[in-house]
């Protein structure tokens, strides 16, 4: 013998787990701990049925919470205190009795939780959430029909199994609403069934490894890296910075461990805030407008250089806040490892050498140094760029 209710109270804890699961590494701490432990919670209340939370109690923390992430709700970040929102109300509901209105109230919470977390992360997992989810309400929906005649009805275990297998081929009548979701929900420039291969042609962008002299085999793409909203800045302030290549490997520039002894020192210059909405990408970096010195809404490391990069994978969809430093330059609290940042390739030519003699001699500042050597690259790209026009490149 079978307790309706015990199952109707199963199946709503599981439903809430479904809504909860895809947004949980999106949540603050405090409505990431909340659902796990109101399922505990709410198992201990069902066995007992004593539900010392319901009532007063719910709608006070219910208030509490409302005002507490409507405090945090801005136009540039709407969807974070909503979804933390609807997580505590799952939460708040499972410790209490699972009476039909609760049970549905779950249902509806766990739905529009999933939805929250296409706002965050869109991948070919949602539709397998969605599928279950859309199972589990099915069955339950046929038990609390069951339980609204006698909310202490037994039923022998094969009565039981019958109406589960009847109730789970209803889900067939929810695939026009899988399609509507499929339209209304935003939807990235990779496919959800993506297997990418390998192309033979390299691509313009970022790169955590620069070999001059391989441009032959680089192609130009339009592919969006990351988006950006700021105050409005000058053409000259707009410079991002993500990776810094500090080491020459053969023929490669690449970015090697920084100095244990730098340490960036609070930048002075203007403050400006940023909201970036990276494109999902195995490219850990984050960037930022030079110089960044703090970066909210993602767990992340920085670097004696100002680099910040994303703990964790990175394939996801995320949004994250800056607060930079309009400067042209890092200052350190101690000096840097100059000899480690001057090294020269193993393998350099001779007319690079004489090069770079020619640039520097008579040069009274690394200052003036750099200076010649940005008007030597200035001076490349003008018959570049002829012969850009006269190609018709």
């Amino acid at each position: 013998m079978v307790s309706v209710n015990s199952v109707v109270s199963l199946l709503a804890s599981c439903v809430a787990l479904l809504g909860y699961l895809p947004v949980m590494s999106y949540l603050d701490v405090a409505a990431k701990a909340a659902l796990p432990v109101a399922l505990a919670g709410g198992y201990w209340c069902d066995r007992r049925r004593y539900y010392p939370a319901s009532g007063l109690p719910s709608t006070v923390l219910t208030v509490i919470c409302f005002l507490v992430y409507a405090g945090q709700w801005s136009s540039d970040n709407p969807a974070t205190p909503v979804v933390n929102f609807l997580a505590v109300l799952q939460a708040v509901r499972l410790v209490n009795a699972k009476t039909p209105r609760n049970v549905l109230q779950i249902f509806a919470l766990a739905l529009f939780t999933l939805a929250g977390s296409s706002l965050f992360n869109l991948s070919a997992i949602f539709v397998v959430y969605l599928l279950l989810l859309l199972a589990l309400i099915a069955v339950s929906l046929v038990l609390l029909t069951f339980q609204s005649v006698d909310d202490r009805l037994v039923l022998p275990t094969n009565v039981m199994r019958k109406i589960v297998v009847s109730a789970l081929l209803m889900p067939i009548a929810a695939i026009p609403l899988v399609l509507l979701f499929f339209v209304i929900l935003p939807r990235t420039q990779y496919p959800l069934w993506n297997f990418s291969q390998a192309s033979a042609v390299r691509s313009t962008g970022f790169t955590d490894r620069v070999e001059p002299g391989q441009s032959a085999t680089v192609a130009d793409v339009a592919t969006v890296v990351f988006r950006a909203e700021c105050i409005p800045l000058g053409s000259n302030d707009l410079y991002w910075r993500g990776i810094v290549l500090n080491e020459p490997v053969g023929s490669s520039w690449v970015r090697g461990p920084v100095h244990a002894g730098e340490r960036p020192l609070p930048g002075r210059g203007k403050v400006v805030k940023q909201v970036i909405y990276p494109e999902p990408s195995v490219n850990r970096y984050l960037f930022a407008l030079n110089l960044p010195q703090q970066i909210f809404g993602v767990p992340n490391e920085r670097s004696g250089d100002l680099v910040f990069q994303r703990k964790g994978r990175g394939e996801s969809r995320v949004r994250y806040e800056v607060q930079s430093v309009l400067a042209d330059h890092v200052a350190v609290a101690a000096d840097i490892d100059r000899p480690f940042y001057l090294r020269l390739p193993q393998e350099i030519s001779p007319q690079t050498r004489a090069l770079a003699s020619d640039l520097a001699r008579n040069a009274r500042s690394d200052r003036a140094k750099l200076d010649r050597i940005l008007g030597f690259f200035a001076r490349q790209l003008v018959p570049l760029r002829n012969y850009r026009s006269a190609g018709g490149g």
